[in-house]
């Protein structure tokens, strides 16, 4: 399922075994976790993408991109999808708001949600 390149590879090897204990970290992780579960599946899941890996992805948009361009009203609902999405593994609803300590519990909240989105993929006959 996961296509091995140097960004997965990296990924698998550097940055998920340790602890997020700040921002950067936590950064670092979605960035990881995002090449993983988002890029390295290309089409693979073909329109059955567990929530977990699009919960990734809209975690990295959150982190690196700057969503206030279009139209008022689609920012708005942009910015309270994150947020939710965010509070979803955190219980806030922004990275900047959350204590550094809390960031593991962040990580062991995603950590917890791939887990099972990996074993329902198993369970339904994928591959990987």
């Amino acid at each position: 399922m996961f296509k091995p390149t140097n960004k997965t590879i990296n990924a698998l090897t550097s940055g998920l075994d340790g602890q997020v204990k700040n921002h950067d970290e936590y950064m670092d992780l979605i960035k990881n976790l995002y090449f993983l579960c988002r890029e390295s599946i290309g089409q693979r899941l073909d329109g059955n993408t567990p929530q977990s890996f699009r919960d990734i992805n809209d975690l990295r948009t959150l982190n690196q991109h700057d969503i206030d361009h279009g139209k008022t009203g689609k920012v708005a609902k942009k910015r309270i999808h994150l947020a939710a999405v965010f509070k979803r593994y955190s219980g806030s609803t922004s990275p900047e708001s959350v204590d550094p300590g809390k960031f593991l519990v962040v990580q062991g909240n995603l950590y917890a949600a791939l887990e099972a989105d990996l074993r329902a993929l198993l369970k339904g006959g994928f591959s990987v």
